[in-house]
């Protein structure tokens, strides 16, 4: 099991962004949050088997400046980390 933190950076706030993420990864099995940070940037941290994480990973890659299933976003940045497991059982939104 592996756990990454991915920050993505653009207009991604308010725009749909983190409830395209939570489709997109419950589809997949990903376990985790998505959440709007200060800077006007969204992290997820995506926790499941690699075979999952990095085709999730790479599949938000390759949606950059893309139409996002709706919503009204566009990524200029995506980075990622890798971060220590903790064992989510769902994947979620945070407020």
């Amino acid at each position: 099991m592996i756990a990454k933190r991915i920050v993505v950076e653009g207009w991604v706030q308010d725009v749909g962004y983190r409830d395209y993420v939570l489709r997109v990864a419950v589809l997949a099995g990903i376990c985790g949050t998505v959440r709007n940070r200060s800077d006007g940037s969204v992290e997820i941290i995506a926790e499941g088997v690699e075979d999952t994480v990095l085709p999730f990973i790479e599949g938000l890659k390759s949606d950059v400046n893309q139409e996002l299933g709706g919503c009204m976003a566009k990524v200029t940045r995506i980075s990622e980390e890798e971060v220590p497991f903790t064992g989510f059982t769902e994947f979620r939104v945070k407020r």
